[in-house]
């Protein structure tokens, strides 16, 4: 939109399964079409087309807030923007946290005595001290080892996070990678 004469489009396909000659069909007659849908997924052999529709704001300060006690899930959990946003809901609301990373750190029985093993990181032990002290004024500190692109290891975080705290009641996506 911003350089005349150029036009981009972005088209969204599902590879699962052996798909390859259909889908190659779909992109060459998206692309050879004058249509002015700029983003399309297609799946199971249906087009989807982004569309925008305008929103009033009107009655915007009616709508859900953050929640004192709330429950969060925090993908991220342990990285540098993870962890402000974990310490600003324990802070302000005694969020109960779901703190989710790639990351291995030891149990939480044994975050005390890690901060004094020499074989443990200086990365870990700030991350353990940082998570010390946001429990200490959180709701609830749950820290899960997951990777958030595997969808199994992401039911099983949700799980845990449902049976301790019954609930889970926004999810902030702070992973970088």
């Amino acid at each position: 939109r911003e350089l005349p004469g150029i036009t981009c489009r972005s088209v969204d396909v599902d590879l699962e399964g052996d798909q390859s000659e259909q889908c190659a069909t779909q992109i060459v007659a998206e692309l050879a079409s004058l249509r002015e849908n700029a983003t399309v997924a297609f799946r199971d052999g249906e087009r989807f087309v982004e569309t925008l529709e305008q929103l009033s704001l009107k009655g915007a300060s009616e709508s859900r807030r953050l929640e004192r006690r709330g429950v969060y899930l925090i993908t991220g959990g342990l990285g540098g923007i993870g962890l402000v946003v974990a310490e600003h809901l324990a802070r302000e609301f005694n969020a109960r946290l779901v703190l989710v990373s790639r990351s291995a750190l030891p149990p939480e029985e044994q975050w005390e005595t890690s901060l004094n093993d020499a074989q443990e990181t200086e990365a870990n032990k700030q991350r353990i001290r940082k998570l010390i002290a946001i429990r200490s004024i959180a709701g609830g500190l749950l820290v899960a080892q997951a990777d958030v692109t595997d969808l199994g290891q992401m039911r099983g975080v949700v799980k845990m996070a449902r049976k301790q705290y019954g609930r889970i009641d926004g999810v902030f996506h702070a992973a970088g990678v």
